[in-house]
């Protein structure tokens, strides 16, 4: 399906990315870049040769747009594009001639903020999108995504990637495009991408909101520093502390992350903020003590956790 492509301009920090939606056929040697070995379905009369194949991954015309953005010298992009990709179908030729699968795509690079007189221009990294698409997935109503590692990708970089899982199922990934691969769509470093599945999203999504009251007990804040094996997640740490705190657990909220020199090698220090609140009564401090020692009791027995002094 052929496409009409908004303006390419980007104004303001990481407060929003602007839509564009571009032609479903690209560049066969883009995709090459992208999806190495595999073979997109050619058109027989296109109207560009660098519009021959129909497009395998939304990403081949994102990246197109980036460099167009950045010939034009806006250096803050983020970009995305809800659209249709085409794969071949295995055996033989038919009608449709395609697997058709709608994704949901975007790229992002540039400062986190605005250029400012006061303020140190910093660039985006892998969490800036992470927590973009972490608002998203909330704002749908999706519960239950997981950010998992992600190996054997030759798109992504290995350390700052994943793949994103919502009830188990692998809905997309994100991350920095490889050097590699950014070096032969001619794109500069530090640039990042997503895409996911958007039926599979839709599936997940719960559109109308459930009404919940305002909270009429108050709330116990208490801090948890623990440390643990470098490769132990947060999501897997969060989800102890939900279960061990026996419904009282309101949230968790990672706030620190520390390695150093009071920190074994090959370990880290995770502090979260933890709130309690029972909604038919105010806690006391016993019930709270004792909550919090089950958790860290879990963290020790699950995760092999020790307190941080």
């Amino acid at each position: 399906m052929a496409g009409e492509q908004k303006p390419i301009v980007f104004n303001g920090g990481t407060g929003g990315f602007d839509e564009v939606i571009n032609y479903s056929f690209v560049a066969a040697k883009d995709l090459e870049a992208l999806t190495p070995g595999q073979k997109p379905i050619a058109l027989k009369n296109p109207i560009a040769a660098d519009l021959a194949v129909m497009s395998t991954t939304l990403l081949a015309g994102l990246l197109g747009n980036l460099r167009r953005s950045l010939r034009h010298q806006v250096e803050d992009v983020r970009l995305y594009e809800l659209g249709t990709i085409y794969e071949p179908k295995e055996g033989p030729p038919g009608d449709p001639p395609a697997d058709e699968t709608r994704m949901l795509a975007g790229v992002m690079v540039g400062g986190r903020a605005p250029l400012r007189w006061a303020d140190k221009r910093e660039p985006v990294d892998f969490f800036d999108l992470k927590g973009v698409l972490e608002n998203v997935l909330e704002a749908a109503g999706v519960r239950g995504a997981a950010f998992a590692p992600l190996s054997g990708s030759t798109l992504l970089h290995p350390r700052s990637s994943c793949e994103i899982k919502v009830g188990g199922e692998t809905v997309g990934h994100l991350g920095e495009l490889h050097p590699a691969v950014a070096q032969k769509i001619d794109v500069p470093r530090g640039v990042f991408v997503f895409e996911l599945r958007f039926d599979a999203l839709v599936s997940a999504a719960k559109l109308i909101p459930a009404y919940k009251g305002v909270p009429k007990f108050p709330a116990v804040l208490r801090d948890l520093a623990v440390v643990l094996d470098e490769a132990t997640s947060a999501a897997s740490v969060e989800a102890a502390i939900r279960e061990a705190g026996s419904g009282l657990v309101e949230d968790a909220v990672l706030f620190d992350l520390y390695r150093g020199a009071t920190i074994p090698s090959g370990k880290k220090s995770l502090a979260y903020a933890i709130r309690y609140r029972a909604g038919e009564r105010t806690l006391t401090d016993d019930e709270v003590d004792q909550a919090h020692r089950r958790i860290v009791e879990a963290l020790e027995r699950k995760l092999t956790a020790t307190l941080r002094a």
